[in-house]
């Protein structure tokens, strides 16, 4: 990622396609750090797109993008994520939470497991470092975490998404929902997951940073794409009732409290959640 300059003079990132936003002329605003657009033609406009059978582009690069591998990788990371992970198989996606020692979300994530073994996971933009270093802190030191910069990711939404990538790389078809496999489009390397964000069929796409800009244009080739923005992300995710880390979820929420215990598919961690909040609850009250 780049770095520029804002207003206050303090270090503002750019993501490999921030230039191309500009040049589109986006409305950029600062989200995470990141000069980001927030619309093109409009919020309502791109969210109607993405919900009304069209597909919208959204630039998600500014997010965290981690390989983790190591021996016994993935028993490693039952220790702190509260899933089964050594069970997942190859190619399997999980939505799931990194959480502190009160119970409380540092993040919620997107974990998948390679073919080799290894494990990928996708944070929060504005948590990315905060997962790395709890990942560092409390992985063993056998354990590689890879924090991948040099990476963009882009979203693609809506009813035709899959129509479109399918068009241009038939082995997709195969690809179901929360499912995640490395694939070649027109020359792009590209490691593709059938996930989103915005409740809409659709798939979120990683690439090499350098060849981002040429994927891209790609993308927007097609009549029925829309580059979006954080305006649209934001009113989707709330229409399909999807968190917001942040406002929804924070160090001092549980998934629990935020009814999203059906994500723990650990018991034991669902009791202790409940343990520790109860005997950290009858402290303060004391």
């Amino acid at each position: 990622m780049q770095a520029a300059q804002n207003s206050g003079n303090e270090a503002l990132l750019s993501t490999p396609l921030t230039h191309i936003h500009r040049e589109m002329g986006a409305k950029m605003v600062i989200f995470a750090g990141y000069d980001m657009p927030a619309f093109f033609q409009g919020g309502l406009i791109e969210h109607h797109h993405v919900r009304n059978d069209g597909i919208g582009a959204f630039d998600v690069s500014h997010m965290g993008q981690f390989t983790l591998s190591g021996p016994n990788v993935s028993q490693e990371l039952e220790k702190i994520f509260p899933t089964h992970i050594e069970t997942l198989k190859a190619g399997k996606c999980k939505y799931t939470f990194l959480l502190n020692e009160r119970g409380g979300v540092i993040d919620d994530v997107i974990l998948s497991k390679k073919e080799d073994g290894s494990v990928a996971i996708v944070a929060n933009g504005s948590r990315k470092y905060h997962v790395e270093a709890h990942l560092k802190e409390h992985l063993s030191d056998h354990i590689s975490v890879a924090l991948h910069e040099d990476k963009a990711l882009i979203a693609l939404q809506g009813a035709k998404a899959a129509r479109f990538l399918v068009a241009h790389c038939p082995q997709i078809s195969a690809l179901k929902f929360m499912e995640a496999a490395s694939f070649s489009i027109e020359g792009f390397g590209v490691h593709i997951s059938r996930t989103g964000y915005t409740g809409e069929d659709g798939y979120e796409i990683s690439c090499l940073a350098h060849s981002a800009e040429g994927f891209y244009k790609l993308l927007l080739e097609n009549e029925d794409m829309m580059p979006a923005g954080l305006a649209a992300r934001d009113t989707l995710r709330l229409e399909a009732g999807l968190c917001l880390y942040g406002q929804d979820l924070t160090e001092e929420t549980s998934p629990v409290a935020a009814n999203l215990s059906w994500c723990l598919t650990r018991k034991k961690t669902i009791d202790d959640i409940y343990i520790v909040r109860t005997i950290f609850q009858m402290l303060f009250d004391s």
